[in-house]
């Protein structure tokens, strides 16, 4: 199945917040993940480019970059890549026949809860502290997804913290399992784009095969985007091919899908978003649940609203809700507390004291 943004797999109308995502790369043998925090109903030609349509949090990988963890838009995380939804609570059998880091045999905590958990690790920049670094093996992105989902039984108990695990796709025991078969599938993704990158007419005929929809057009997709990150790296040849490709995509009429259109930010700029949009998300979370915040409570500042989602994480994993509507009561039974500890001999609540910025 896919939809006018290029994506496949689940449809985007499907997706619910507190979801965990994820898109296949490196031919098929590793998996990226990400929470749904937001999502609204969109126009069938949407290309799911904005975080008004579609936000997901996910751990990014160190580039250019150092790696962090962002809100970003279902286009960017998916980048061209099936998107499917990870499931919980699978059984013992499907767990085995099933791809690593897919499904899990362990039931998930309530969407208000996951959704918060992913809001409390969004980097805010250098001011906004929450920073932490991104490791392959035991502190990547489905780590992340897992921790927001499950909490402690992911085997951290706080994501910001030293604490590490192995998620499902880092196992010593996938490993073993996946063999020759890694190796071979990662040559084969690099012999493609260094073909493409030899010749301009290599890389147009790479691009006409992947937009008309061939047998193989999943993974030449794959390898396209790859060679799109590449060009940004690499002037002349790479900024060349990627011209090249480009072109033969805008032949077909269907240049939009291969090649979403993103506006790139500076770092003062991406984490200036990051701090506007956290807010926006958390008092919409509030809304839905539905949740009262207390009058006294003055949240003036993005690093304030992200405090607030770790104090209501806390209140969450401590009374333990079975679903949306106990996650409601919790809360607003924690806001109520917060007015009538506020006045009383003017001792603010001892958990609010961290709203501070």
């Amino acid at each position: 199945m896919m939809d006018a943004a290029g994506i496949h797999g689940i449809c985007k109308a499907r997706l619910l917040a507190g979801d965990h995502i994820y898109a296949w790369k490196l031919g098929w043998t590793y998996n990226l993940h990400g929470i749904v925090v937001h999502t609204q109903p969109c126009s069938k030609d949407c290309v799911h480019d904005t975080l008004n349509c579609c936000a997901v949090v996910r751990f990014k990988p160190p580039a250019a970059e150092p790696g962090r963890i962002e809100v970003c838009s279902l286009a960017a995380f998916a980048q061209g890549r099936e998107v499917h939804r990870c499931q919980y609570g699978s059984s013992h059998g499907q767990f085995l026949l099933y791809r690593s880091g897919t499904c899990s045999t362990q039931a998930e905590d309530p969407r208000p809860l996951t959704v918060l958990r992913a809001l409390s690790v969004v980097a805010l920049g250098e001011d906004g502290g929450n920073e932490v670094e991104y490791n392959l093996l035991v502190k990547n992105s489905e780590l992340l997804a897992r921790w927001c989902k499950l909490g402690e039984a992911s085997g951290v108990r706080r994501f910001l913290s030293a604490e590490t695990a192995r998620s499902l796709q880092t196992s010593h025991g996938r490993f073993i399992r996946l063999g020759l078969a890694a190796t071979v599938a990662t040559a084969g993704t690099t012999v493609i784009a260094k073909s493409a990158l030899s010749t301009g007419a290599g890389a147009a005929a790479l691009a006409d095969a992947a937009v008309i929809g061939s047998s193989t057009a999943l993974s030449l997709r794959s390898a396209f985007r790859q060679l799109a990150v590449d060009a940004l790296r690499t002037p002349t040849r790479a900024q060349e091919t990627l011209r090249l490709a480009r072109g033969a995509a805008q032949r077909t009429g269907l240049a939009q899908t291969l090649f979403p259109s993103v506006q790139g930010l500076g770092p003062e700029e991406h984490f200036e978003v990051q701090r506007h949009v956290l807010g926006s998300f958390v008092n919409a979370w509030l809304s839905e649940l539905p949740a009262s915040t207390p009058a006294g409570l003055h949240l003036d500042s993005a690093v304030s609203y992200r405090n607030l989602t770790e104090i209501l994480v806390d209140v969450l994993e401590a009374g333990s809700p079975r679903d949306t509507q106990q996650c409601a009561e919790l809360v607003q039974i924690f806001f109520d507390t917060f007015n009538q500890e506020d006045g009383v001999g003017g001792c603010p609540n001892p958990s609010m004291a961290r709203l501070g910025a």
